[in-house]
């Protein structure tokens, strides 16, 4: 959890300094962020507005994205995650591999 330094200056320099350390201490949180897992919202409708890579689960009834329910990435289109087995992944775009039933994310 973040906690913020207490501040004690006065000068402009001294609030520009405090306001850089408390965002690096945040961006350092942000990149030692792990999860054994991730839960998705199932979707019954497509987002309004998809953005490259963004991640989401169809529920592949109300909202089908073409290969039913499971996980689907947005690139340019939507792609499916995974195909039935859930094993092997079916786009290596360098945003999602497959990796022993771990999804990993790259900066790609």
């Amino acid at each position: 959890m973040f906690q913020p330094d207490p501040f004690s200056g006065r000068s402009l320099d001294e609030i520009i300094s405090y306001i850089e350390i408390q965002f690096q201490k945040l961006a350092n949180l942000f990149s030692d962020l792990e999860a054994e897992s991730i839960r998705f919202t199932i979707m019954y409708k497509e987002p309004e507005r998809p953005q490259e890579g963004m991640l989401v689960y169809a529920d592949g009834t109300l909202w089908n994205p073409g290969y039913g329910k499971g996980l689907y990435v947005y690139l340019s289109g939507w792609e499916p995650v995974t195909n039935v087995t859930g094993l092997q992944t079916r786009i290596n775009q360098g945003y999602l591999t497959l990796t022993s039933y771990a999804p990993t994310v790259s900066n790609g």
